[in-house]
């Protein structure tokens, strides 16, 4: 290891000293913020399926929601350009 590294220790000198590092606090809040947005997140999808809107997954993974009144055929992705065909309306 010294050979290659011209070190003498695989631990850096600064890793060896006695200063005392305070341990970060766990991300509560951070945590209760996203479930909130979550939550928030899927009462709106609730809403939308409610009213209609129809809920394409593309295969890049995002969700499109289309409104009952899209008039076209196809939907573009946005996030990766693939071309979705919409179901035919009974």
């Amino acid at each position: 290891f010294s050979d290659i590294t011209k070190t003498e220790s695989v631990i850096p000198p600064v890793a060896l000293t006695k200063e005392q590092i305070d341990i970060r606090q766990a991300q509560e809040k951070e945590v209760k913020k996203q479930r909130i947005e979550k939550q928030i997140h899927d009462v709106g999808d609730i809403m939308r399926k409610v009213n209609g809107f129809l809920f394409l997954t593309c295969v890049c993974g995002l969700k499109l929601k289309v409104p009952p009144n899209f008039k076209h055929s196809t939907v573009k992705c946005p996030k990766c350009s693939n071309t979705l065909t919409l179901p035919q309306k009974k």
